[in-house]
């Protein structure tokens, strides 16, 4: 997927950011906490990070709902 950024740091999830529209976004491996993911967001000129919480095989960004895996996350 081109939304998924393997291996980058939380700076250069918003470099590559910077340089698209508003509403871009990407999903990376979060740096700090180890095997799991961070969704990086460009909205309004600003930069949101959100980490992906794992449960029950499922993923979610709030607790309360969740998705079965990234794609449908980001449908």
């Amino acid at each position: 997927f081109r939304w998924f950024h393997r291996d980058i740091t939380r700076q250069k999830a918003e470099d590559i950011l910077k340089e698209n529209v508003d509403g871009s976004f990407l999903i990376r491996k979060s740096v700090t906490n180890i095997g799991e993911y961070s969704l990086s967001v460009h909205h309004q000129s600003q930069m949101f990070h959100y980490q992906i919480q794992f449960k029950d095989n499922k993923i979610s960004l709030d607790t309360k709902i969740y998705f079965k895996d990234l794609y449908k996350l980001i449908e």
